[in-house]
């Protein structure tokens, strides 16, 4: 399977050496490995360019994830695109041959591997009955046909969560499915947990994938919850997080987020 490794980069030295190395170690190992850069410093640069086999420097415009994808999709010479985040390690050397393996046995183009700790090999095919707005494909770890991702390019609007509202689009224009692997054998290791993030991303789901999520009962739920991680567990940053998504979607019933993508 010939297929590029696409990392999003930003400052992402050391970890993404490890990330690279891991991809090069495997029994199917990308063709070519490019890094999408937003500007990371010169010395980062130097030494990133030197890793990977194409280097895109993406850093004369403002930052958006799906705009980065989508260049570097544009860029590629290869049939097959593997879109991998620069903090995610593949643990086993066979990752991509069994998922690979799992693709055909499934008759899938697209998929995903997530890292669950709680899983040692787990297969899950999503379609448009079974898609739920957030376990579609995931772009930590992602895999299609670069004529596809062509095709249907990520939206540069959609702030967040880009990768879901791309599954949103795909079941309903191809009317197919993609397969989902949850595993141990690899890490997510963005050690910068963010509550803006995870902020931009409920936004972002209500606002292009499931606009039930801001309906009053959403609104409602992440009320309560607020109520309860303040009441019952002291935890006052939860809290404040949870009303907030609530605040965020109650006026996003009304007018579409001002929110613009961001590298975490």
């Amino acid at each position: 399977m010939e297929y590029l490794a696409l990392i999003r980069t930003f400052n992402s030295l050391p970890l993404v050496e490890e990330v690279i190395g891991c991809l090069r170690m495997q029994t199917c190992p990308p063709t070519a490995i490019m890094a999408v850069d937003s500007g990371s410093d010169p010395g980062q640069a130097e030494a990133l360019r030197a890793l990977v086999d194409v280097w895109l420097d993406v850093s004369g415009q403002a930052f958006n994830y799906s705009r980065s994808i989508n260049l570097g999709v544009q860029a590629a010479t290869l049939e097959n695109v593997l879109i991998i985040s620069s903090h995610v390690m593949l643990r086993e050397q066979d990752v991509m041959e069994r998922f690979f393996a799992e693709l055909a046995s499934k008759g899938d183009r697209v998929g995903s591997v997530i890292s669950n700790k709680s899983q040692a090999w787990l297969v899950r095919q999503v379609n448009n009955a079974s898609f739920t707005g957030v376990n579609g494909l995931t772009n930590s770890c992602s895999f299609a046909p670069t004529a596809l991702l062509r095709e249907l390019p990520f939206r540069e609007e959609v702030f967040a969560s880009e990768d879901q509202e791309w599954t949103k689009r795909f079941l309903a224009i191809k009317a197919g499915s993609l397969t989902v692997v949850e595993t141990g054998q690899i890490d997510y290791l963005n050690k910068h947990f963010s509550y803006k993030k995870k902020y931009n991303e409920e936004m972002a789901l209500a606002s292009f994938v499931d606009t039930r999520r801001k309906g009053l009962p959403a609104i409602l739920t992440w009320l309560l919850k607020s109520i309860w991680s303040i009441c019952f567990r002291g935890d006052k940053a939860k809290a404040g997080h949870r009303f907030r998504v609530a605040m965020g979607l109650c006026k996003a019933r009304f007018k579409k987020p001002d929110i613009n993508s961001k590298y975490y």
